[in-house]
C-alpha cells in the first residue's frame, strides 16, 4: 500500500545509522549556549503566518478577528525574534551575516526559488492526474524526467560556476524556469502527457542551474570556519520559501476552484437538475457534497475510481466541466509562479560581479566546489 513509500526508507536509514556509528568520528569543540528563545519565536511566527494563510478565506474570513490576530501575532513574534538575535551570543540566525551582500541577495533569491519551485512541483501531478487523466504511476513518468534533468544540469552548473559570475548563471536559470512556467500556463484539457513531460524537463533544467549555485555562492562568501553557519541559514530561507509557496499557491488554487465552480460548473449542474433528481440517493448526496465543498471535485479528479462512481447519465458533461475548471485554476497558479520567478530574476541582478574564483581569491583559498555534489 501507500505506506511502503515510508517503510522503504527504514532499511536505508538503518544502514546509514550503522555506518555513521562505526565510521564517523566527530571532534568535540567548546560547549555553546542554544538560542531557545530565538528558535521558539521564529517557529511560532512562521507557524501562525502559515496557519492564517492556509485557513483564511476558508475556515474564516480574511478580515475576521482570527486572521487579524494570527497575522498580528506572527509579525510580533518575528519582530521579537529579530531583537533576540541581536542580543544572544549564539543566535539561530546571525544578523551579521546580512552585512555580506552575496548572502543577503542569495537569501532572498533562495526564498523566491523555493516558493516557485515547490509551488510548481506540487501542482504538476494535480494536472497530470486530474486533467490529463493518468494514474499515479504514469504521473511519476512525468516527474522522473524532470528530476533527471535537474540532476544533469546541477552537474553542468558546477562546471559553469568555474567560468561564469553567479549573477549570470542564476539569471539564465531563472529565465529557463520562467520559460517552463510560461509553457505550463498554456496547459489545458487537450494537453498530452508528452507535452507535460517536455515542459517539466525545461523546469528541471532551470532549477538544476540555480540550486547548487545558491549554496555555493554563500559558502564561498565566508571563511571556511563559518560555512556551517551560512549553509544552515541559506537552507533555512529556501525551505521557508518552499513552505510559504506551497501554502500560498494552495490557497490560490482552492480559491480559483471555488470561484470557477460558482460561475461555471454550478449553473451547468442546475441545468442537470431533473437528471440528478432521478439518480439514486447516494449519487444525489455526492452532488450535494460538491455544492457545499467544491474541493471534493479535486479528490474526484485525482481518483479514477471516484470518477467511475459518477452516474453515466451526467459523467461526461460533469467530469469534462470539472477538468476544465482544474486546468484553468492551475493556469492561474502557474502564472503566479512565473511572477515569483521574474521577481527572483530582478533581485538576482543585485548580486553584482561575485564569482567563485573571485571569492576564493579574497579568502586566499582554493576554489571550493564540493558542495555541488552534496547540496
Amino acid at each position: 500500500s501507500w505506506r511502503w513509500i515510508f517503510y522503504v526508507n527504514l532499511p536505508i536509514g538503518i544502514v546509514a545509522a550503522v555506518l555513521m556509528i562505526m565510521s564517523y568520528r566527530e571532534s568535540r569543540g567548546e560547549k555553546r549556549p542554544i538560542d531557545f528563545a530565538g528558535a521558539l519565536t521564529v517557529t511560532g511566527g512562521i507557524v501562525l503566518f502559515l496557519l492564517a494563510t492556509a485557513r483564511g478565506g476558508e475556515a474564516w474570513a480574511w478580515t475576521s478577528w482570527q486572521s487579524i490576530s494570527m497575522y498580528g501575532a506572527a509579525v510580533a513574534l518575528l519582530v521579537i525574534f529579530g531583537i533576540i538575535e541581536t542580543r544572544v551570543p549564539e543566535p539561530v540566525l546571525d544578523p551579521a551575516l546580512f552585512h555580506n551582500r552575496t548572502f543577503s541577495v542569495v537569501s532572498i533569491v533562495g526564498f523566491l526559488m523555493g516558493a516557485g519551485m515547490f509551488g510548481a512541483i506540487m501542482f504538476v501531478p494535480y494536472f497530470i492526474q486530474g486533467v490529463v487523466g493518468v494514474d499515479p504511476n504514469q504521473a511519476g513518468n512525468v516527474m522522473t524526467p524532470m528530476m533527471l534533468t535537474m540532476v544533469v544540469f546541477s552537474i553542468l552548473s558546477g562546471r559553469l560556476a568555474l567560468k561564469l559570475q553567479y549573477r549570470v548563471q542564476i539569471s539564465v536559470g531563472f529565465a529557463v524556469v520562467a520559460t517552463a512556467f510560461y509553457l505550463m500556463t498554456h496547459w489545458n484539457v487537450d494537453t498530452t502527457q508528452l507535452q507535460a513531460t517536455l515542459s517539466s524537463m525545461v523546469l528541471g533544467a532551470g532549477l538544476g542551474l540555480i540550486m547548487p549555485i545558491l549554496m555555493l555562492s554563500v559558502q564561498n562568501a565566508f571563511p571556511a570556519n563559518r560555512r556551517g553557519v551560512v549553509t544552515s541559514a541559506s537552507t533555512f530561507f529556501r525551505q521557508i520559501g518552499a513552505t510559504v509557496g506551497i501554502t500560498v499557491f494552495g490557497v490560490i488554487f482552492n480559491n480559483q476552484m471555488a470561484s470557477r465552480f460558482q460561475t461555471d460548473l454550478a449553473p451547468a449542474m442546475a441545468k442537470m437538475g431533473p437528471t440528478v433528481a432521478s439518480l439514486p440517493p447516494q449519487a444525489q448526496q455526492f452532488f450535494q457534497q460538491i455544492k457545499e465543498t467544491p474541493q471534493v471535485l479535486i479528490r474526484m479528479l485525482l481518483s479514477p475510481e471516484a470518477q467511475q462512481m459518477v452516474p453515466p447519465a451526467v459523467r461526461d458533461q460533469f467530469i469534462g466541466g470539472s477538468k476544465l475548471m482544474m486546468a484553468q485554476s492551475l493556469q492561474v497558479v502557474f502564472w503566479t509562479g512565473m511572477g515569483v520567478v521574474l521577481v527572483g530574476l530582478l533581485v538576482t541582478q543585485l548580486i553584482g560581479n561575485a564569482s567563485l574564483k573571485r571569492q576564493a581569491a579574497e579568502h586566499g583559498e582554493d576554489v571550493h566546489i564540493d558542495t555541488i555534489m552534496t547540496d
